[in-house]
Order: structure tokens, then sequence, then C-alpha cells
């Protein structure tokens, strides 16, 4: 999707009259400023979790707004938000989603929206276990892991982007019996496997997202939002994305450079010398993911190497900066800010140029957007979640590290220590269920 320059500008500018169209698809019906409280539209789009970079991505985007006069039950109805300038035709997507909450004063006919994308709907908290092992019916069955994720999202019920993975044609077979797995967390697993941020766009569909350094241009283009007819031969890395931002409120960014990665090493856990492709310092971590798992050493060799050329050779400055409202970017478009640099006696003009990991959107007619990248100067180890780490402990077939009862119990209760969790054996899961809690039932786990 092209959005004109004299669209691009007018928000630029701030020069024009915001119109923003919501649409409720299952009831016909479509609400427009009329009923919409004046500046109460909030959207926030994500790529990192954390100040440490980790290629995973798979962050529900959050959108919510308050609006009037609406009879109609929304909580669970499908949302599409767009976008435009009064007098113009194209219409800027923004968030496609289901309606979370609803509050609603009754006196005024207020009801304030929250609402999340798929990935929250679809994805978290669902077993897909089942699906897992019937894929599997057997130990020689194999999968390639482009024909797992397919076969995934289509359980799910989600749509993925037309694309190419580095990894997609790695054989993968049944290596543990999983008792519960959660959707999301096999999503993450296949964007971790493969050097990229997962994430469902503006259009609603699941794509997979690479970022690059400077020298090789970046993905996504400003110019378009990323989709099958955009990229339709995968992942594309161009290089006209750059956005200048001439005006804005506040910018504060960090003295430093979160550093290239120059190491990618794969490893079951903190013990294991694992395989290990490139020669640098800064290393960034794949542990325990569960399509590495029972892989040959040089299958491993190859996977890290791809990984590598995905996830190596970009940096960029932490920064937080508030302008007003671009609503034509998205996360991961490369931006720099004009500043003038006070510290030497000339007064000279510098530029210093980011990622937008993360951004909040608010606003309608104040609209103003802050564009966040968060970082630390070094790689952090990243380690995936308890529940994946215990359903390898207690597979049940493949592999060499067959635990004993004992030795499952014991480390298991080494990760409950690491993690800050409790442990509690019962016959039946409690009512309510208390956070940060294993409760094992029957000689399963499930972690709330």
């Amino acid at each position: 999707m092209i959005i004109p320059e004299q669209l691009k500008n007018k928000f630029i500018n701030r020069d024009g009259i915001k119109v923003v169209k919501l649409e409720f698809p299952s009831l016909g019906l479509t609400i427009n400023n009329d009923k919409i409280y004046e500046d109460t539209l909030s959207l926030e789009e994500r790529l990192l979790s954390s100040d440490s970079i980790e290629f995973v991505g798979c962050l529900s985007s959050i959108f919510s707004i308050e609006i009037h006069d609406v009879p109609q039950n929304l909580k669970n109805q499908k949302i599409v938000v767009s976008m435009t300038m009064q007098g113009e035709s194209t219409w800027i997507p923004l968030f496609v989603g289901y309606v979370d909450s609803v509050k609603t004063r009754l006196e005024d006919s207020w009801k304030g929206l929250t609402c999340y994308d798929e990935l929250t709907y679809k994805a978290n908290n669902v077993d897909v276990s089942a699906f897992y092992n019937s894929l599997f019916p057997s130990e020689s069955t194999t999968k390639t892991i482009k024909q797992f994720r397919d076969a995934l999202f289509s359980h799910l019920g989600i749509t993925q982007e037309t694309q190419i993975l580095v990894n997609d044609n790695v054989l993968i077979k049944k290596e543990y019996d999983p008792k519960l797995l959660d959707g999301l967390k096999v999503i993450k697993a296949i964007c971790q496997f493969n050097g990229v941020f997962g994430r469902i766009n503006r259009y609603g569909n699941f794509e997979y997202m690479t970022l690059s350094g400077s020298t090789e241009g970046l993905y996504p283009s400003l110019y378009t939002f990323p989709g099958a007819e955009t990229y339709p031969g995968g992942e594309v890395i161009s290089d006209d994305g750059l956005q200048t931002i001439l005006l804005y409120m506040d910018m504060e960014y960090e003295d430093f450079k979160v550093h290239a990665i120059d190491k990618v090493q794969i490893r079951k856990n903190e013990d294991d010398e694992g395989t290990i492709y490139g020669t640098g310092s800064n290393i960034y971590v794949v542990q325990n993911n569960m399509f590495a798992y029972g892989l040959e050493s040089s299958v491993l060799q190859t996977a890290a190497e791809n990984i590598y050329s995905k996830v190596s050779g970009f940096d960029y400055i932490p920064f937080d900066a508030v302008q007003p409202g671009y609503p034509f970017t998205e996360v991961g478009t490369k931006v720099q800010y004009i500043i003038a640099n006070y510290t030497g006696s000339s007064g000279t003009i510098v530029y210093k140029s980011s990622f937008v990991m993360n951004r909040r959107l608010k606003g309608i007619q104040d609209l103003t957007d802050e564009f966040i990248a968060k970082g630390k100067e070094f790689q952090s180890v990243f380690i995936s979640d308890l529940q994946m780490q215990i359903d390898t402990i207690k597979r049940n077939g493949g592999g060499d590290d067959v635990y004993t009862k004992e030795e499952t119990d014991e480390r298991i209760e080494e990760l409950i220590d690491e993690k800050g969790q409790k442990f509690v054996s019962c016959s039946s899961l409690p009512s309510p269920l208390e956070p940060n809690t294993v409760y094992l039932i029957q000689g399963d786990i499930t972690i709330m």
C-alpha cells in the first residue's frame, strides 16, 4: 500500500482534520468521529518486551478508544481501525483485532474499549499439544519447519503472510511428548529459530520481520505496509525506509550503541557447549528451542549460520522521542533525528538514527507519537520459558537425555528455584490459582 506524499505531509505538518474509522464486520457497524471521544485513541505496537534485544517479537498490539451512543454489544467483536485526513480518499490501516473489554457508563452512553490482536485470542494460552502429537503420529514422521508452521497457523486460524524463512527446510521429528504446549510459545520458538520478529501486522496477518544495519537498508519500507502482494517472494530488505523526523517535542538518547551481534550459539542449556557460528564476543544464544532438539550437528551448524545471517550486522542507539503522530510509520522503521549539538562552540547539527522498536500513538486531532528503542550495550542471554524446559525434560522418547523420575523431579525443582516459582503438589487445581506457582497434578505440570 502506497501512502500519498500529500497525506503524509498533512500528518507531519498537522494540517487538517483527522478522521478515524472503527469497523465491526460481524455487526455491519461503522463508527466515525461523531461517536468517538476526541483524543482518546491509543495504539501500542511492540517488537521488544525487555531491555535486551530478543529476535522473537510475538507481542500483541493494544488498541483502546472511548465512544458514545453505540448500543450494540461490542465485547469479543472483531474491530478494524483506520485513519485519514478529511478530504483524502486513502485510509491508513492502524489495527485489526478483537474487543477484549468494554467499560460502560449508562448515564451518558459512554464506552471504553480495549482491544488486542489475534495472538492474544487465538494463540496465547491455547494448548496445541494434541495438534503436535497428531502431526507426528510416530517417531519416524518428519516435517519441515515450513510444513509445521503452516499446519500450526492453519490449526490456530491465523493467516500468515507469504514469506520464506532461513530455516524453513530443516527437517524435524517428534522428540518429546508434551502434556501441555502453549501455541504462542511454539510460534515464538519458530521466530527465534529463524532470527526474526513475529507480529500481527495492520492487515491482521502474521508476518516475520527482519531489521538490518544502515548499509543494508531496512525492512519494511516507509511507503508500504508488508503484505503478500508487497513482498510476494518473502521478506525483503529495502533501502528506502529511512524516516527523517524534523519536528519533535522531546528526544532523549543514550551515549552508546547496542553492539551488533557477531556470534550465535544454539544449545540445550547453560551447561551445554552447543553449536557456535561466528568468532566475535557479543553472542546471541538460542537455548532449549524445541525445533533445535535432536538435530544432527551438521544441521545445527547450518541453522546457526542461517540465524546469524538474520541477527548480525546491525546496531542502534537506544532512544525515546515524542513527535507529531506519524500513523503511516510502523515498528521496525529506521528513523533519523536532526539534533542541535551545543557541546561545541559552533552549535553544530548532528544526526541520530535508530529503529522504532516500540511505539505509542495517542490522540486524534492532537495526535502524538512516542517512538522507543530500549537496549543494552552488549547482548544478554535469552532463556526460553520454564514450561518449555519442563516439557522437554518430561519427554518420553528420543535423544540422549532421558531422565529418571528422581532426576526429573530434581531438575524441575532447580528450574523452579531459578525462576522464583512456588512448587505445589495437589490432586486437582485449586481455585483461585496463585501466580508464579507450579502445580504438579497426577504427574503433569501446569504453570500459572
